[in-house]
């Protein structure tokens, strides 16, 4: 990894783009993370997934303080930006 006036530039070689080396990637370039963990997120406007890769809770960042709700019933599990997910 190297910074250059033009910003963060990363050499990726065999055997691949690792999950650790995508989120240094990502935080480097500023992007918002919604988890510190191995986790899948999809997103579009106010919806989301999240599937982890292991067991156990999972803390998600939202980035912003607003009520999350469960899509399929409407309950609400909790209040951003930080919540736990078990």
């Amino acid at each position: 990894m190297r910074q250059l006036p033009s910003g963060t530039s990363i050499f990726v070689g065999v055997p691949g783009f690792s999950t650790d080396l995508s989120g240094l990637a990502a935080r480097s370039a500023g992007a918002h993370l919604f988890t510190d963990v191995d986790c899948n997120v999809y997103g579009t406007g106010r919806i989301f997934r999240c599937t982890p890769s292991q067991d156990g809770p999972v803390t998600l960042d939202t980035g912003r303080p607003d009520a999350v709700q469960d899509v399929l019933t409407g309950e609400t599990i909790g209040r951003g930006p930080k919540l736990v997910l078990q």
